[in-house]
């Protein structure tokens, strides 16, 4: 009797072994190891909704909607003059930049400077924006590639443009702070950060924008 049963069980293992793993047949650490999933690398990580790596400088109607919703009230009419002088102020001064940009890229590439300032983007835009970007369509205006000297050179121009133009964003982030009797840290994330759309304080009854 216990030869028969011993036989039996012998007979058994082949099948236990070729069981399905759900079936209990073969111990779990007999199997493979499922591949773990790849970390993310830091480069890879995305970046908070909302907020934008350089808003470079704001439209004033953007400007206010932001600072608005930091302040948690409409502006009053004297921040509101405070906050507008300081604008226009700085934007002259992107203009100049934007223009010497211009004349710069005008005499590398031999195109009309106003048709240089025509392929730029908006002057709100003079300190967000990536010189390369322009090379496609400088090259398309002429009609032939650019050189590697020219590329640099182009570099080059970008380069200093951005150098001019980084401190009139700290400017300008005084400036309202002390408008508005804000933290700066507290005025720089509003300004960094996607202004709400169509906001409650829109609809408070602002005072006049002149």
């Amino acid at each position: 009797m216990m030869k028969t049963v011993l036989l039996l069980a012998l007979l058994a293992l082949p099948a236990l072994a070729q069981a399905p793993s759900g079936s209990g047949g073969v111990p779990r650490s007999a199997l493979p190891a499922a591949p773990l999933p790849a970390a993310p690398s830091p480069s890879s990580a995305a970046k908070p909704a909302g907020v934008s790596a350089s808003p470079g400088l704001l439209p004033l109607a953007d400007t206010r909607a932001r600072l608005e919703a930091a302040l948690g009230r409409p502006v009053d009419k004297a921040q509101w003059l405070a906050i507008t002088t300081a604008w226009k102020q700085t934007m002259a001064e992107a203009r100049i930049t934007q223009n010497g940009y211009a004349d710069r890229l005008a005499a590398i590439t031999q195109l009309y400077r106003g048709r240089i300032s025509e392929l730029l983007p908006p002057l709100e835009q003079v300190g967000s924006f990536e010189g390369p970007s322009l090379f496609p369509k400088l090259e398309k205006e002429r009609g032939l590639p650019l050189t590697k000297e020219e590329k640099l050179a182009i570099a080059e121009a970008d380069k200093a443009r951005k150098a001019q133009v980084q401190p009139l964003g700290g400017r300008l982030v005084e400036s309202y702070a002390a408008a508005l009797v804000l933290p700066q840290d507290r005025v720089k994330l509003a300004l960094n950060t996607a202004a709400p759309a169509a906001s409650a304080l829109s609809s408070a009854g602002l005072p006049a924008k002149n």
